[in-house]
């Protein structure tokens, strides 16, 4: 399924362009001390804000609504690995960035959760094999789950021990 159909791949146009979806400033091929601009700016997309994130604040509820959030579960995560690489020819990023629970959902215990990533994470791959899109990082997301600020990331905690085993 396509998200962004009806935008072209987003372009260079000059500062005064007045197309809200072209680059003003950034020209990936104007050369500056001997360096293309897509060389020194080499930007990256986060996953979490741009494709899983709800645009909620300490102030607010989320005010993003995407065509993918239709989707749950394992499709909802299919769905946004779709939507970001889409994303991604269309500005022509170099390399995005996540945590693991960004990508893909948490299971109902550690095994399934494991089978959640690898599903997804062969998907990514095998859309890194025709994209320009790269993985700058990826991490461990410890300070979401409400074992880690009760006490696991502090001490040894029993709790978490089990969950992990």
């Amino acid at each position: 399924m396509a998200y962004f159909e009806n935008i072209n791949k987003i372009k260079f146009e000059g500062a005064s362009s007045k197309n809200p979806f072209a680059f003003k400033f950034y020209n990936p091929e104007e050369v500056i001390g001997g360096k293309s601009m897509e060389e020194i700016l080499r930007y990256a997309v986060s996953y979490w804000h741009t494709f899983t994130m709800d645009g909620s604040d300490p102030f607010g509820a989320g005010t993003m609504n995407r065509p993918w959030d239709k989707f749950s579960g394992m499709d909802l995560a299919k769905a946004r690995v779709d939507a970001s690489f889409e994303f991604y020819e269309k500005m022509d990023v170099p390399f995005f960035c996540f945590h693991d629970i960004d990508i893909a959902p948490e299971g109902s215990n550690l095994r399934e959760s494991n089978q959640n990533l690898d599903v997804i994470v062969a998907m990514i791959k095998d859309y890194m094999k025709d994209s320009k899109a790269k993985l700058l990082w990826n991490t461990a997301n410890n300070f979401t789950h409400p074992l880690y600020p009760r006490c696991c990331n502090i001490q040894p905690c029993r709790r978490f021990r089990l969950f992990s085993s």
